[in-house]
């Protein structure tokens, strides 16, 4: 699918421009042992509109597999950053 420049998605390119500007991004990332749940993994959806930012969504679970089953299924992993929190496992967009 492709955004036409406006939020709205066609099947195919309307204009050789073809970047989703106006549609935010969401960005799913696990943590393992945050400070809030020291002894779970988190997966934390993230908003990315100019910035990133948390929505309030999140799911705790015991293994890193049970939180997997969270990410929705279109969404394409991404390793851990040496840059990013040590708590963060991997993202998701």
């Amino acid at each position: 699918m492709f955004c036409n420049g406006s939020g709205e998605f066609t099947p195919e390119p309307t204009s050789p421009s073809h970047q989703c500007d106006n549609a935010p991004m969401r960005m799913y990332v696990i943590y393992e042992r945050p400070k809030d749940y020291p002894d779970r993994y988190v997966l934390r959806q993230w908003i990315i509109d100019g910035e990133a930012k948390p929505t309030g969504w999140f799911v705790v679970a015991e293994t890193l597999d049970a939180v997997r089953k969270f990410v929705p299924r279109q969404c394409i992993r991404f390793e851990r950053n040496p840059s990013d929190e040590p708590q963060i496992v991997e993202s998701w967009i």
